[in-house]
């Protein structure tokens, strides 16, 4: 039987170019910061990702993170 890891990160990183554009990132991990890492990095590759299918390069306006340990949540942070 497997454990389940504690935490769920979940990241948004947004830019603006011609238009607005969200990147989003999930991870889970027993490790807060390992979460939160992941989840940005997923995040950050998703907002790439975008602002490339539509040949617009943004600029970062906005990332938040929200951490969940359970149903909980035990981290908010936007910068």
């Amino acid at each position: 039987m497997s454990k389940t890891p504690q935490y769920k990160a979940i990241a948004y990183e947004h830019s603006h170019g011609k238009e607005y554009y969200l990147g989003t990132g999930v991870a889970f991990s027993d490790s807060i910061k390992k979460a939160i890492s992941a989840a940005k990095h997923r995040a950050y590759g998703d907002l790439a990702r975008e602002e490339n299918e539509a040949s617009d390069s943004g600029v970062s306006v906005l990332a938040t993170v929200e951490v969940f340990k359970g149903a909980k949540k035990v981290y908010f942070k936007s910068y």
